[in-house]
């Protein structure tokens, strides 16, 4: 068996309707509901050794009216979640890691204007959509051969 801490910082962007956000393991919610203010996550699991995981930060209840356009199509208001300094036993996952879309993928449709795709992690969550991170366990060996 293995305890693995993850750890993170959820800063939302909203002018009307604050982001909602989920964030999970598995099925294993960490947090559920409106991201108000910037906030600490820090959440700690027991896993097997040799498991798979998914950690999943999922943007949702985005509505058109949440992102205001001017008329040069340039957006002026908007609702979104920033994910930063996302750290796995204190190991902090740098931005190279998160642009890899083997490990860390933002899948979404942009709303319903578009087919489900996948993009790389930037760490902004600007439509309804799931940030998946896969990892392994033991993390030490993950992060060694990752990170």
């Amino acid at each position: 068996m293995e305890n693995i801490r993850i750890q993170c910082k959820v800063t939302p962007t909203y002018s009307k309707n604050p982001p909602n956000l989920k964030i999970y393991i598995g099925d294993q919610s960490i947090f559920n509901g409106p991201v108000l203010s910037p906030m600490d996550i820090n959440y700690k699991f027991q896993t097997e050794f040799d498991t798979a995981h998914e950690l999943r930060f999922k943007l949702y209840d985005k509505i058109a009216e949440d992102t205001l356009i001017d008329s040069d199509g340039n957006i002026v208001e908007d609702t979104l979640v920033t994910i930063d300094d996302i750290k796995f036993e204190g190991a902090k996952l740098e931005h190279g890691f998160t642009s890899n879309l083997k490990n860390c993928y933002y899948e979404h449709d942009s709303n319903s204007h578009g087919k489900l795709e996948r993009h790389l992690c930037l760490g902004t969550l600007g439509c309804n959509g799931d940030m998946v991170i896969t990892f392994t366990s033991p993390i030490y060996i993950w992060l060694l051969e990752n990170h």
